[in-house]
């Protein structure tokens, strides 16, 4: 909420209160070289007690995971071309489907039945939308502008800003997490929430682990365990105390 033409924030922090021993108007805690400003990219969370009085936190985040798009078929194409397409395309099928499976069962599995360090029940509500993106036809620059845009487009989940802030007709900060079709190494920027891509085949844990960083978590040195492990493990009542902290408190 910088207005770089008068030099000024023109919005209270949404958390401003959360952060008490900060002043509200320390820009990432004035460590502008070797820290971020949390921007609402961690998560939607609100509370709820139960008939018997215990206390269970939700965390929601919107993933968005990309698939490929199949070949297209001309009615006057040579018959065996037609052919070779349709089997290309059974097997884009297939990818996609085992895509999709994969992200929603290991997040199931490493997000599943977790607490904080207080005993108390916390439950990662994620919301999955799938969309055919066709990565190999655009260039670097127009694919992360897509992915960023993506972000901010599937981030709301039919939530208004006022509904975390209080503060009606601003742009809501939560931002999705989408899975791109990028290889590990030419594309991983969680500052947009734009998380790496995890293949069928990658490493049981991995979309997990990089799916805690849009939640507010950065690597910690890969040896004290949980997600942030290597390879990759339940996620720690300790990383969830983070993800609390860092998450936007529903009103």
């Amino acid at each position: 909420m910088y207005d770089p033409r008068v030099g000024r924030f023109f919005a209270v922090d949404p958390l401003a209160g959360k952060y008490p021993w900060n002043s509200p108007y320390a820009f990432s805690e004035n460590r502008v070289i070797d820290s971020r400003e949390l921007e609402g990219l961690e998560g939607l969370h609100y509370t709820k007690i139960d008939k018997n009085g215990r206390t269970i936190h939700t965390i929601e985040k919107n993933i968005v995971i990309l698939i490929r798009p199949l070949e297209a078929i001309n009615n006057n194409m040579n018959p065996k071309k037609k052919k070779r397409i349709e089997k290309r395309n059974a097997r884009i099928k297939i990818y996609n489907q085992q895509r999709v499976e994969k992200v929603k069962s290991e997040l199931k599995n490493f997000y599943g039945d977790a607490k904080n360090s207080k005993g108390e029940i916390v439950n990662f509500k994620f919301n999955f939308t799938t969309i055919i993106h066709n990565s190999k036809n655009k260039k670097y620059k127009e694919r992360f502008k897509d992915y960023n845009q993506t972000a901010k487009k599937y981030g709301s989940s039919g939530i208004k800003y006022s509904d975390i802030s209080g503060i009606p007709d601003l742009e809501l900060p939560i931002k999705a997490a989408v899975l791109t079709l990028e290889s590990s190494s030419s594309l991983g920027d969680t500052k947009f929430n734009t998380v790496m891509s995890v293949n069928s085949d990658s490493p049981d844990g991995t979309i997990a682990h990089e799916v805690i960083h849009t939640l507010g978590l950065d690597d910690n040195g890969y040896t004290n365990g949980g997600l942030l492990n290597s390879p990759p493990e339940h996620i720690l009542p300790s990383e969830v105390d983070e993800i609390l902290k860092k998450a936007y408190e529903k009103k």
